[in-house]
């Protein structure tokens, strides 16, 4: 899971918060994945410590209401403070990295939440893309097995029980590393939508 390589587990294994489907989206509390920014504001994010910089040089543009183009970070991370920002900013995303957030769970569980750039209607927004739910970096044999059964009780169709980096529908699994830890770990596959971002009117000016 490459997004979320520094960011530290959580204590607890407990995973009996309920996940629901909002809309027929796959949810960790109220975090699911496919939300807008105007949707993750409303969450409760923790303090962004690498505040997403907009504004400079920049690596990524975007342009505001009046379509001027807007410069920002390659990535960072937001907060329902850094959300307004961006939002009041930036009319449209002509090209993204990727962002973090954070927030505490149910249970005191650390969520890792990764928004990417995605085309809805035509239009280019940032979206909940990843959902990464932390749980101790030492788990047993046995305690592997309890999570994956729990997941698979509540996910359904969407867990797998094998960890791919490529998916091709919303899915859900465990990620295991060595120098990350372990996490339950919800995704939307990637989507290559530079060109389509880019070919929006506006955005190819300098």
């Amino acid at each position: 899971m490459k997004y979320m390589g520094t960011l530290l587990a959580a204590a607890t294994l407990a995973l009996a918060a309920p996940a629901h489907a909002e809309q027929g989206r796959l949810c960790v509390d109220e975090a699911c994945l496919g939300m807008t920014l105007a949707e993750a504001e409303a969450l409760p994010l923790a303090p962004a410590r690498y505040a997403f910089k907009l504004g400079g040089k920049g690596d990524h543009h975007g342009l505001d209401s009046s379509g001027q183009r807007v410069n920002y970070a390659e990535t960072g991370e937001f907060d329902a403070a850094v959300i307004r920002q961006f939002r009041s900013g930036v009319a449209t995303v002509c090209s993204f990295g990727s962002a973090t957030a954070r927030l505490t769970g149910s249970d005191d569980r650390q969520l890792v939440l990764l928004f990417v750039a995605a085309m809805k209607n035509g239009k280019g927004e940032l979206v909940l893309s990843e959902i990464g739910s932390f749980l101790p970096k030492q788990l047993s044999e046995a305690e592997v097995q309890r999570v994956k059964a729990e997941a698979r009780a509540r996910y359904g169709k969407a867990f797998s029980a094998t960890w791919s980096k490529t998916i091709t529908r919303p899915d859900v699994a465990l990620y295991q590393n060595r120098m990350v830890g372990n996490t339950l770990t919800l995704r939307l596959p990637e989507q290559d939508v530079g060109a389509a971002l880019m070919a929006q009117p506006g955005c190819a000016g300098e």
